[in-house]
């Protein structure tokens, strides 16, 4: 039995997910206790990650700010987009390290007390991926593994994940809105470069967890226990 749920998603992909459940689906829920991490929670800081990450804009688009802020926000929208999944995990790890550590501190919490605990988000490729991946660091699971098994995710996930990102240009490239369909499946890269730049910005999933994320370096050594 699963002892614990850690949600990832926001309050409204909740609210909407919950009108769709099937019967099995709110008897699961109701069974076990449920924990909200919004890794998504603060959109802003979640697009001031991405422009943190992000080449540098043109001039245009941060000038357009005096009086509007649609050019900026469809300069960061593509950027997004030509980053792929691995600028939407940087840009998620970057401005949620609270959230982020919540969330792995109460996966650890759970294990320590060996219980069964489920986290997923509203795909179980993306969120999901970031924190499955974080763990595996931090268990001394090696990398190539962890890149191997996110890069399945797609594929067993079926659907439009089954399918390759979208590519070339946008058709209206001051459209603001996010073409999520560029954001489609699990390609290996995208998790191998999320660590990548977790190593060259704090030194290791391991530091950015301590540093950044506030987590307890006792929990990490108990993790690496257990999982050994």
């Amino acid at each position: 039995d699963v002892a614990r749920v850690i949600d990832l998603r926001n309050d409204d992909e909740i609210a909407k997910g919950a009108k769709a459940r099937s019967e099995a689906a709110r008897e699961y829920y109701d069974a076990a206790p449920v924990s909200s991490a919004p890794f998504l929670g603060d959109i802003d800081a979640f697009w001031g990650g991405v422009s943190a990450n992000a080449p540098p804009l043109p001039l245009w688009p941060r000038v357009s700010m005096l009086w509007s802020a649609r050019p900026l926000n469809a300069a960061l929208s593509r950027a997004l987009e030509d980053g792929g999944n691995a600028a939407l995990y940087v840009a998620i790890l970057d401005s949620a390290p609270t959230t982020v550590g919540r969330a792995f501190e109460e996966v650890v919490a759970c294990v320590d007390a060996g219980d069964t605990v489920l986290f997923h988000c509203q795909k179980g490729k993306d969120r999901t991926g970031i924190l499955a991946a974080l763990l595996e660091e931090a268990c001394g699971v090696a990398r190539a593994d962890t890149v191997a098994s996110y890069g399945l995710s797609g594929a067993l996930l079926g659907g439009d994940d089954a399918l390759p990102a979208a590519t070339g240009k946008r058709k209206d490239p001051d459209d603001p809105e996010v073409d999520w369909s560029r954001f489609r499946g699990s390609p290996p890269d995208a998790i191998a470069d999320t660590l990548s730049w977790l190593d060259a910005r704090h030194g290791g999933a391991a530091k950015y967890l301590v540093d950044a994320c506030g987590v307890d370096a006792a929990s990490l050594a108990t993790l690496r226990a257990k999982a050994g």
